[in-house]
Parts: C-alpha cells; structure tokens; sequence
C-alpha cells in the first residue's frame, strides 16, 4: 500500500496515495441538503465536519445542539451551522471546527486565513463561505 485512509465518526486522517494513485477523495455534505457534496482531496493531513444540525433535541420546545459554548456552557447560538476544516491532523481539523461555533463565521474566517487553515463555514442562511486556502483542495 502506498497510503492509508482513516475515519473514526466522520473524522478523516489520509496518508500517501489512494488506489488510484491520486490524493484521497472525502465528500462533505451540504448540512441544508440542497447542494451535491463538495469533493475535497487529501494526500496527507486530516479533515472534520462539526454541525449544530446533527446531534439535536428539544427542551421546553427550544432545539437545542450538542456544540457548546464554553464561555456559558450552553449550546452555541451564532450564525454558524456547520465547519469543515483541513488541516495537518484530523484532531486539529475537529479541534478548529469548534471555533467558528464560538467565534461566528466572520471572526472564525479571520482567524482561519490568519493560521492558514483550509475552512469551509457554513451559515444559518444556507452560504458557504471560505478561507482563502480553501480552493486548494478543491480540484
């Protein structure tokens, strides 16, 4: 084998090459299920999806998430939806995610082109937004 591919509860962690000979393919679903999958491709590194819209429950008829805030300890209640992110290892792209659900998109985003972290960040209205490394992995 020339590489290997991981994936404990949706988290990715992608060595060497795949079978074909390529970089590793990893589809990330639109959490709105209105667009096809983006196909990222990995070579080396790891890649994390965290969303507020899996993992939900009501309590006194609010929904609430399993995505925390640890500043309140309640569920994070910003404009974010979901994050998936690119990085060295899949621990560190799961440890990311977790920023744009505190941070909200737009500060996530700064801080995510400032450590040069590929992110795609996806808000309550449905837009997918980027940062600027995002594209390389896009092919």
């Amino acid at each position: 084998a020339t590489g290997t591919l991981i994936e404990i509860g949706g988290d990715v962690m992608a060595a060497g090459t795949s079978p074909t000979g390529e970089a590793w393919r990893i589809a990330v679903d639109d959490p709105f299920g209105v667009s096809a999958p983006t196909e990222v491709r990995v070579t080396t590194g790891g890649i994390a999806t965290s969303s507020s819209r899996l993992r939900t429950w009501n309590n006194h008829d609010i929904e609430r998430h399993h995505l925390l805030d640890p500043a309140t300890q309640a569920p994070t209640d910003g404009d974010v939806v979901a994050c998936t992110i690119v990085a060295g290892t899949a621990a560190w792209a799961e440890a990311f995610t977790k920023v744009a659900f505190v941070d909200g998109s737009e500060l996530a985003l700064v801080r995510y082109a400032e450590l040069g972290v590929a992110a795609r960040v996806t808000t309550s209205d449905g837009a997918h937004h980027t940062s600027p490394n995002w594209e390389d992995f896009i092919r």
